[in-house]
Formats: C-alpha cells, sequence, structure tokens
C-alpha cells in the first residue's frame, strides 16, 4: 500500500503545464479539469507567447520538463510515466481548453510513456530513450475535447480502458502502437470535433514564430526580397504574429467552442480558415498499430505487431474526417519545408475563392511569388539557416526536417515563374500537410496486430467529407503519386467502419456498422486489406454504406476513383478469412459498383 499511493487530482495541478505521474498509485480526479497551462491570463502574456512552457521550466534549467519532450510545447494534460498507475476519472471530464486546443495541436488527453513519439520519429528529435509503461487502469469518466488523441502510448503494456466515454477528439479517441495485453471495454467513441477553426498552417505559423523570434533578437540583417517588396525580420515578425492574433482572437471566446476566424482578416483568413471546420487529415475512433507511428500505407503482417487486445462493448458514433488536400513541391521525394518539417505551399488557395493565396495567378507560364506571412517568415528563416545564422543555437535545424535549398530563395528574390519553380521542385500531391499517406474516416483501424478479439462493436455514421484530389499532379487511378502509398489513385477520401490490415489471429463477433459514407470517394463497412489472415467474422450485419451517392460516373477524373460501396470487402493478399451469419441490409448506394460481399481472398 505505501507504493502504491492515492493522489487526488484538480485543477489547480494543471495551471501551469502537464501533470507527471513519475509514481505508481492511483490518481483520482476529483473535479472536471479543462487543461489550460500558461495561458494569456494566467501569465498575462500575447497569444503567440502564451500555451508554452516557460524556460524555467525545462529541465537543464532545474524545472520538470525534459527538453526535448516538450520542445513543441505541452503535449499532454496526465503523462504516464510509471507502472502501476490507475487513472479514476470518478464521473468527471478531463478535457483541453478550447484556447489550448488551438495553440497546441501535438496533445493527448493521457500519454502512455515519457514522450509523444519514439526516438527518430516525429517532427522533431524527442528524446534518445523511450520509457513505455505497464500496468495501467483508466477509468469511470469522460474525455472531452482535445486536439489530437484523447488517449495514446507507445509500447505500453497491459492496459486496461473501462467505462470511459471520449468525444470532441480531432485525430483519435485512441491510438496505440505497439502495445501488448490491452482490454477496451464499455467505451464510447461519441464522436470527432466538428468546431476546428484552422487548418495546420496555424501551427506552422505558431512554429516558425520562435525562429523569426530569434532573427529579430539577435539583429538579422538579411531581407527577402520579391517583386517591389523588401522585407526585414521585423516586419516578418510583425505580419505573423499579426496574423496569429487575429485568428485566436477571432476563434476563443469561451473554454469550450471554437468560433471561425473573422473574413474581414484577410490574409489570416486566406491561410489559416478551415472551410469544413474538421481536423485536416485522417482520423479515426480507436487505432491498434504495429509498433511506430501510423503515418503511412496501411500495413503488411510485421515482426512488431502489437498483440493480445481486447474490444468489449465499444461504440463508435459520429465519427468524421476531411482532409485538406496539400500539393507539395519537392526535393529528392520529400516535400520542401522549414525547420520544423512544415511545407512550405506556394500552391495554397482561399478557402471561398479557390483563388492562389502564396503565387499571383492560376497561369504557371507568368505566375510569381507574392508571398503570405507564413510562406515569407518560412522563406527568411530558410534563407538564415542556408546562411549558418542558426548554427550552434538550440533552435533545430536539422537536415532530416529542414528541406529548403538555396534554389528555392533564388527563385523567389529573382522572380522565376511557378513553371520554373516546379521543373526544379516537381509536385506530389495526395498527402496531408504533414506529408502522411492519408487514410480517410475510420470508425475502428486494427493495424499490424495480433490476437484480437472484438466483441459487441457498434459503429454508427462514419463520413469522410473530403474533395475530390485534385488534377495538378497528372497521375491516374492505375499510379501512387505519394512514395509511401500502396493503393494507387487518390483514395483520401475513403469512409471505412472498420479496418483490418496486416494483422493476424483476429475475431470479430456481434458487429453492427450501420452508416458509411464518402462524399465523393469508396465506402466500406468492414474491410480486411492487405496480407491479413486466419479471421473470423461472426454475425455481424452492414448497412447504409454510401459512396459519393450524389455523384456520377462522369464526375471522377485523373486520380478519382469512381465511388464504389462494399459492405464486406476482402483483398486478394488476404488469406484464411471465414465469415458466419454476416449481412447487409438495402441501404447500400454508390456512383459505381455496389456489392454487399466482395471476397477476393487467397484460397488456403
Amino acid at each position: 500500500q505505501a507504493c502504491f499511493a492515492y493522489h487526488e487530482l484538480r485543477q489547480e495541478n494543471f495551471l501551469y503545464g502537464t501533470y507527471l505521474i513519475t509514481q505508481p498509485g492511483q490518481y483520482k480526479l476529483m473535479e472536471d479539469i479543462s487543461f489550460n497551462p500558461n495561458s494569456m491570463e494566467t501569465m498575462e502574456a500575447e497569444c503567440y507567447e502564451a500555451g508554452f512552457p516557460l524556460s524555467n521550466q525545462f529541465r537543464s534549467t532545474g524545472g520538470l520538463y525534459d527538453d526535448h519532450a516538450f520542445a513543441l510545447g505541452f503535449f499532454a494534460a496526465i503523462n504516464v510515466v510509471s507502472d502501476d498507475v490507475e487513472i479514476d476519472l470518478n464521473g468527471f471530464k478531463l478535457q483541453q481548453a478550447a484556447e489550448h486546443r488551438l495553440q497546441q495541436k501535438f496533445f493527448s488527453l493521457i500519454e502512455l510513456g515519457n514522450m509523444p513519439f519514439v526516438p527518430r520519429e516525429g517532427p522533431l528529435p524527442f528524446g534518445d530513450k523511450f520509457q513505455s509503461v505497464s500496468n495501467i487502469v483508466i477509468k469511470n469518466g469522460v474525455l472531452g475535447n482535445n486536439a489530437h488523441h484523447g488517449i495514446h502510448g507507445n509500447f505500453p503494456t497491459n492496459v486496461t480502458v473501462d467505462n470511459v466515454d471520449i468525444f470532441g477528439y480531432e485525430i483519435a479517441g485512441i491510438a496505440l502502437n505497439g502495445a501488448s495485453c490491452v482490454t477496451i471495454k464499455n467505451v464510447r467513441l461519441l464522436g470527432t470535433a466538428t468546431d476546428v477553426p484552422v487548418l495546420a498552417s496555424y501551427l506552422g505559423s505558431r512554429l516558425i514564430s520562435k525562429y523569426v523570434d530569434y532573427l529579430v533578437d539577435n539583429g538579422y540583417s538579411d531581407t527577402l526580397s520579391f517583386g517591389e517588396t523588401v522585407l526585414n525580420a521585423q516586419e516578418v515578425q510583425n505580419a505573423l504574429r499579426a496574423a496569429i492574433t487575429e485568428a485566436f482572437h477571432d476563434v476563443v471566446h469561451d473554454d469550450e467552442y471554437l468560433d471561425s476566424i473573422n473574413p474581414e482578416h484577410e490574409e489570416a483568413f486566406a491561410v489559416l480558415h478551415n472551410k469544413k471546420r474538421l481536423a485536416d487529415g485522417s482520423s479515426y475512433g480507436i487505432l491498434l498499430n504495429k509498433a511506430g507511428t501510423s503515418v503511412f500505407e496501411f500495413p503488411e503482417v510485421s515482426e512488431d505487431n502489437a498483440e493480445g487486445v481486447y474490444l468489449i462493448n465499444v461504440e463508435v458514433r459520429d465519427h468524421f474526417a476531411g482532409l485538406n488536400e496539400i500539393v507539395h513541391t519537392t526535393y529528392m521525394g520529400e516535400p520542401v519545408s522549414d525547420p520544423n518539417g512544415v511545407a512550405f505551399q506556394i500552391l495554397n488557395k482561399h478557402p471561398y475563392s479557390g483563388e492562389y493565396v502564396t503565387i499571383s495567378s492560376d497561369d504557371w507560364s507568368t505566375a510569381t511569388y507574392v508571398g503570405n506571412f507564413l510562406a515569407n517568415a518560412q522563406a527568411l528563416v530558410g534563407k538564415a539557416v542556408l546562411s549558418g545564422f542558426f548554427d550552434g543555437t538550440p533552435l533545430e535545424t536539422s537536415k532530416t526536417k529542414f528541406n529548403m535549398q538555396p534554389e528555392v530563395i533564388s527563385w523567389i528574390e529573382n522572380g522565376g515563374t511557378v513553371a520554373e519553380y516546379i521543373e526544379l521542385f516537381p509536385l506530389m500531391c495526395s498527402s496531408d500537410a504533414q506529408a502522411h499517406v492519408p487514410k480517410g474516416a475510420i470508425g475502428i483501424k486494427l493495424d499490424g496486430s495480433a490476437q484480437i478479439t472484438a466483441k459487441g462493436v457498434k459503429i454508427h455514421n462514419v463520413r469522410n467529407f473530403a474533395d475530390l484530389g485534385v488534377l495538378d499532379c497528372g497521375y491516374t487511378t492505375e499510379e501512387t503519386m505519394h512514395p509511401q502509398a500502396f493503393f494507387p489513385g487518390y483514395v483520401a477520401n475513403s469512409a471505412r467502419g472498420m479496418s483490418i490490415s496486416g494483422s493476424v489471429h483476429v475475431k470479430v463477433e456481434d458487429l453492427v456498422i450501420d452508416g458509411v459514407t464518402s462524399d465523393t470517394g469508396s465506402a466500406y463497412g468492414l474491410d480486411i486489406m492487405r496480407d491479413s489472415r486466419n479471421i473470423l467474422v461472426m454475425n455481424a450485419f452492414v448497412d447504409y454504406v454510401l459512396g459519393a451517392p450524389s455523384l456520377s460516373e462522369e464526375d471522377f477524373q485523373g486520380p478519382n476513383h469512381v465511388g464504389e460501396a462494399v459492405g464486406f470487402n476482402i483483398n486478394n493478399q488476404a488469406s484464411s478469412i471465414t465469415l458466419k451469419q454476416i449481412s447487409c441490409g438495402e441501404h447500400l448506394q454508390a456512383a459505381g459498383e455496389v456489392e454487399h460481399l466482395r471476397d477476393n481472398s487467397l484460397q488456403i
């Protein structure tokens, strides 16, 4: 008992940052918690400064927080770095306040492990040694609004999530990579956030601001010039801060709901406004994944599978996605990007007019760079990095993330055309702002997992609102565009109730999938893909699967597959698949093919 201490958690425990659990024990919420550390009010700071850890909070200066793990901010409300921990929500709600949800996108309400990414993964180096945790219980309450995950972890062992409702997540309710012995029971995923006001470019603006501040504070004297415009570091900083401030004050009005950017703030609106109000990437109710991040393609069976997973009496509903496809320019196959790995976009468009916001016109043979507050900041910082101005400073300028060549700056300053630019830096479509392989909207995604039992799962109203894929890159439905993509053509607009990829020994029983819709692509009830094998599906019902029901075949051009609707889909690499007592309702509809069962599996 002395080793398993009892701790009561209140709002005051979260006022200045992440609550670190470093000792075994029971941790019990005693009231609703709204996580908003180092807020504008608390710190009496401006919005572009608030929300980050203070310099004296890092371990290098005697503080609590690891300098590398927390380099991008407070990545969790509760960070579990000890074995033998019980988190009792005690009927209360833990959520991320609206202010912090806008400011901090790499975030989980509960993070299992000492950093959000394992070494050599993620947007920055978060540390060299990963510490996983075991024997964790999370129970009895609500996990509310959050900018990424409700619960996230890498390599956790013996984890139980019981009697928990999760809602308002942008990417995933629960996401576990390389986990073993996991039980998720009596859990309801009650919907993704539908008030996401900004695109990922807002985070990019926040991240690059630290580099711009360094330029100003340290007397950087070079400028960025294009056309008749010449900008110094102070002017770039002023424009960047103005846009961040305008966006912040437009959207943050209370503790929970996020409003939209005012169109009168023209440049901030043009670059940052999120028209669909959904996270602009793939999203999952529950994601169980092999070791490593899930940003690449649906996996094959591997040696580092997640293992021993039980989903009992789980419900997923009102799960949405709305990818904002980014047309990247690339160098050596990777997106041109700033030191944070944020894409340097020149082909981004106004959310309503469709006009380009970084180049002068839609005629690429004559269009030139006109810039905006974010692109100008990235370019000036890139110019400084290339000159060695950041050498020997704490700011990260690793070549693993920074991918901006001197020719980018020369093109801007010499008035080169877009056609000339893309000759040097070819286009890459079918991706999101971080150049991930998009997978669409998926209620439950079982990737690279073994020994899975799912019983009594209900999935209702999964929908992908993504537009058709753009035609700029000139590829077809027979070609892949992203270098790590497996499926050809544009598939980011797909929707799936449940997917099983690269997984073995899976039993799914008493499954109901009622409502899977893709507005512009294909929809699948249960999709068994890649080399999954030894799968038993028993007593399963699927209905209301809709694949682009409002479109016709002639609407699909270039890389866009004609939308189809399939109740049960088994691809041609899968083997030893057994289906018993499965059925579909009468409400499957699509622009193209409609099938209740498509079984192309290997007959072994």
